[in-house]
């Protein structure tokens, strides 16, 4: 192989190695952040109504729609963070100085342009809370902490990547 090819092979393979695992640790900050919102958010409606939710049974609720929306609730925060992180990077990276903030307002964006399409082009709401401004807002804000999660893990990994 030559030398631009092994060169750009460990270029791809540093990017891979510092996306990768920044990407993942963003989707479970975000989806660990969201999940037990929507949880709370559907618990205060219900409260609203004038039942009582005890403390025992919102730990447990939370738990079991945490463990429940892993299958449908992940991949859509997955997607949308990656196709924001992707913009941020290869459009905004090239006209502004990528950031903390950056990258957080990327997952806010993301999260919230993701349910706001899938109700506007399919008309679903993947979850119901996100009908109000309130549950939106939670779910972007989700996505906010997502978006400094991989802002964090990736110079973290790359100063250790740097440091080897």
């Amino acid at each position: 192989m030559s030398f631009v090819g092994r060169l750009l092979g460990q270029k791809l393979m540093r990017s891979l190695s510092t996306n990768i695992p920044a990407f993942i640790a963003a989707v479970l900050v975000t989806y660990s952040a969201a999940a037990p919102l929507l949880t709370q958010l559907n618990l205060a409606a219900i409260t609203a109504l004038g039942y009582e939710v005890p403390v025992p049974l919102r730990l447990t609720t939370t738990l079991q729609d945490f463990l429940g929306l892993l299958s449908l609730y992940a991949p859509v925060l997955a997607f949308s963070l990656c196709l924001a992180f992707v913009f941020t990077h290869f459009v905004l990276g090239r006209l502004i100085q990528q950031s903390l903030f950056l990258y957080a307002l990327a997952g806010f964006t993301g999260v919230a342009a993701a349910h706001l399409a899938m109700n506007a082009v399919f008309g679903l709401i993947v979850v119901a809370p996100v009908r109000s401004y309130t549950g939106l807002l939670s779910q972007a804000f989700a996505g906010a902490l997502g978006g400094a999660a991989f802002w964090i893990f990736r110079q973290c990994i790359s100063k250790r990547y740097n440091k080897q």
